[in-house]
């Protein structure tokens, strides 16, 4: 029933568009959805970091919000489930099936075969144009939180609940670039299902310059995913309450320990702010 009100609250908020393609900011979507959604990761033992966002961070988290929504604009109830995930207050949901974007495609009451390849085509480059500067925002945020897992071991006085906000908001970052790969590898799928399915159904020449782009957006992906810091070179995680460098030498990884904070759950106080914020 809460869920249910919730993707009601989603749907029906104010669809402006704000910056990045967003919904534009209001009451329900830059308040009571993301604070809900850190209560709901908190319960889910998920990382929840209470440190002010950086610059970098925001930006990040801004840019990544065309790529895991829905591929298609007129998917309605899937953007409405994607923004509750995008807020944390489900956790991150997959996309409808490879064919699902086709469909809509072959739903909309286009007067010409052509303005479904020049939609294919549109969404696809739009991605592609969105992807590089995401890809450089990930790696200054990565450069950022591999400088702040060095820190650790070097800032004296430092409480255990201000390590794991620390490690938890490395760990929000590393899910939020996986999530991103995750639903971009589902998207480029879904418009190859697309491509080759209309080219089937309607052959055309304007299959062309929709392949050309996907090409370009597939190329755009490898980028993300072998960016240094964030893709084959992993960041290493500390584990909660120990050194970032173990007596052996060779820092650990977050495969290597589960989150398991001993922060208390955040809350929300008479005003609707969370506290519980970690200690100065």
């Amino acid at each position: 029933m809460i869920v249910a009100s919730l993707i009601s609250l989603a749907a029906c908020a104010n669809h402006q568009t704000g910056d990045f393609g967003r919904r534009a900011d209001n009451v329900v979507t830059n308040g009571l959805l993301p604070r809900t959604g850190t209560v709901a990761a908190w319960w889910r033992g998920e990382p929840v970091s209470l440190y002010p966002f950086t610059d970098d961070e925001i930006e990040m988290r801004d840019r990544a919000w065309r790529f895991l929504m829905p591929a298609h604009d007129k998917a309605n109830l899937q953007m409405a489930l994607a923004e509750l995930s995008y807020t944390r207050i489900l956790p991150p949901i997959p996309h409808s099936g490879q064919n699902h974007y086709h469909l809509l495609l072959l739903t909309e009451d286009y007067r010409s075969v052509a303005s479904r390849y020049e939609k294919l085509s549109t969404d696809i480059e739009g991605d592609r144009q969105l992807m590089i500067p995401f890809s450089q925002i990930t790696a200054r945020v990565c450069y950022a939180d591999r400088f702040r897992i060095e820190r650790l071991n070097h800032v004296r006085d430092l409480t255990v609940m201000q390590r794991e906000q620390a490690v938890a908001r490395v760990m929000e970052n590393r899910m939020l670039v996986e999530w991103v790969r995750r639903d971009m590898r589902q998207r480029a799928t879904a418009y190859r299902y697309a491509l080759e399915h209309i080219s089937i159904e309607s052959p055309m020449r304007q299959s062309i310059h929709a392949e050309q782009a996907l090409i370009a957006l597939e190329s755009a992906q490898q980028t993300l995913d072998y960016w240094d810091g964030c893709g084959e070179n992993k960041l290493a995680v500390p584990p909660l309450g120990r050194s970032v460098i173990p007596s052996g030498g060779n820092a650990r990884t977050n495969n290597d320990t589960r989150y398991a904070p001993s922060s208390p759950a955040p809350i929300k106080d008479n005003r609707g702010v969370i506290s519980n914020l970690p200690p100065k």
